[in-house]
């Protein structure tokens, strides 16, 4: 989820997304985990680096990214609510209240994730992939300080065909995307 600067009942917000999911039944209990924002339709993901979301099993969630440079780490908290494909993420922590509607359009549950959402901070519209999180995937070499982004690359990698074939459902290629973390 990206990060949004407004704050309203966003489910009822049907007129931001644009795409008819291919997952009208989501499975939320497959979807739970932890999942990071591979790539996005919208420039303004860049400034959030290697987003993670957490979707925990009491609708909680917790969110973690740097900044587009590196170097801050910042961890923020929130809640979801899921109801079909369609979820949204209220973020209250520290002070900052924001909200934004979210749907899954495409997802094997397993590996990747295609998700519109209507965020403020990306300009209102965005279509991004993200990628489970697993790490028993991955193995990094010792001291790898870009294991984060060296785990996205190879997801993506192996996932490519896939996720292509999904995209295509929206007139979109992987490679028209915004990298967010690799």
């Amino acid at each position: 989820a990206v990060l949004a600067l407004c704050a309203s009942d966003t489910l009822a917000m049907e007129d931001c997304f644009r795409h008819e999911s291919l997952v009208p039944n989501l499975d939320y209990e497959r979807f739970r985990g932890s999942w990071i924002i591979a790539a996005g339709t919208s420039e303004a993901l860049t400034q959030y680096k290697c987003w993670i979301d957490r979707f925990s099993y009491d609708d909680a969630l917790y969110s973690l990214y740097t900044d587009s440079k590196g170097n801050n780490k910042t961890a923020i908290r929130g809640r979801t609510k899921f109801e079909g494909n369609k979820f949204t993420i209220d973020y209250n922590d520290k002070g900052k209240a924001f909200s934004a509607p979210y749907s899954v359009l495409a997802t094997d549950y397993d590996n990747y994730a295609i998700v519109e959402g209507c965020p403020a901070a990306a300009n209102g519209h965005v279509i991004y992939v993200q990628l489970r999180l697993t790490w028993r995937r991955f193995h990094p070499k010792l001291g790898d300080k870009e294991m984060i982004q060296h785990y996205t690359l190879d997801q993506v990698n192996q996932h490519k065909k896939a996720i292509e074939e999904d995209l295509k459902h929206f007139n979109l290629k992987y490679e028209d995307l915004h990298s967010t973390c690799h």
